[in-house]
């Protein structure tokens, strides 16, 4: 098994508003994702990813959403 964590941090920051041009304070948010790779075997692996996996709701534009909670299954095979 290979076991895989990644956290997303941004504090509070200053932006532009897409429409108006006003200036805006974007949130700040912590996101993580998640992955596990199982190798079945010498080529090929099954992996499964959990993006957001807190289903944290953020912003990276103001007025434009991120996607949810998100998992992702993938078989693979390497030579």
């Amino acid at each position: 098994w290979r076991l895989g964590a990644e956290l997303l941090s941004s504090g509070r920051r200053p932006d532009t508003d897409i429409v108006s041009g006003a200036r805006v304070v974007n949130d700040g948010y912590n996101a993580a994702n998640l992955t596990a790779r199982y190798r079945i075997d010498k080529h090929l692996y099954a992996a499964l990813k959990l993006e957001n996996a807190f289903d944290e709701r953020y912003q990276l534009i103001p007025g434009y959403d991120t996607p949810r909670r998100g998992a992702f299954i993938s078989v693979g095979w390497q030579p």
